[in-house]
């Protein structure tokens, strides 16, 4: 692998984007059974299947995202996509003992449906930003890169969880709304960094014209 594209922006920000999206995807996957579980005494298939609104979300909204790569761009898809997925983990962060599953299912759907604008463009960033004949390599450090973030952000929600384990419900919420809150900052970082690359493109066509 040619780690020179590193220096490069566009190939940087959409690398960690699809970092960023791994873990925080995976900290969706990990707080809502606890929660429904632990504190709304939901049955497991019920909680399983909550969790279901975010993949299903992805899906959705996927097959649109495709098809405006070439109107709108790489750059403001991704950037749509972390805004609508920081906005969910925002609100999740918020999350009260009175919550009901059918919220939760709610707001990881529009989670979903950020990570369904995000995950196309990405993945055409990424590819465009190398030349054919390294496209393989690429697409598997995409997914080294992706599970890297899933082991990670795991490791921290459920620092975070059992942080606060031993104080009851109170505590077990303190610690959901600790893991949403980072996922949501994590999210809302990689966006900085989509705007950083978005004004450096802008300045270097004003330089060239």
């Amino acid at each position: 692998m040619d780690f020179g594209l590193f220096r490069s922006g566009a190939f940087t920000a959409p690398v960690f984007g699809i970092f960023v999206l791994g873990g925080a995807t995976s900290l969706g996957f990990i707080v809502p059974p606890y929660f429904l579980e632990q504190v709304l005494y939901l049955e497991a298939w019920k909680a399983g299947l909550v969790n279901l609104s975010a993949p299903l979300g992805l899906v959705l909204l996927s097959k649109v995202s495709g098809r405006f790569i070439d109107r709108v761009g790489t750059t403001y898809l991704m950037m749509l996509g972390l805004i609508t997925m920081a906005a969910a983990y925002g609100i999740l962060s918020m999350i009260h003992p009175n919550w009901a599953p059918i919220l939760i299912a709610a707001l990881l759907l529009i989670y979903g449906f950020g990570a369904g604008l995000f995950v196309p463009p990405n993945t055409s960033a990424i590819m465009g930003a190398v030349g054919r004949d390294s496209q393989g390599t690429i697409g598997a450090v995409q997914r080294m890169v992706q599970n890297l973030g899933i082991a990670l952000f795991s490791a921290i929600t459920a620092a975070f969880i059992y942080t606060h384990s031993n104080a009851g419900v109170q505590g077990w919420m303190v610690g959901f709304r600790e893991a949403w809150l980072f996922g949501a900052a994590s999210l809302l970082v990689s966006l900085i960094m989509f705007v950083f690359l978005l004004k450096k493109d802008r300045h270097k066509e004003t330089e060239k014209t």
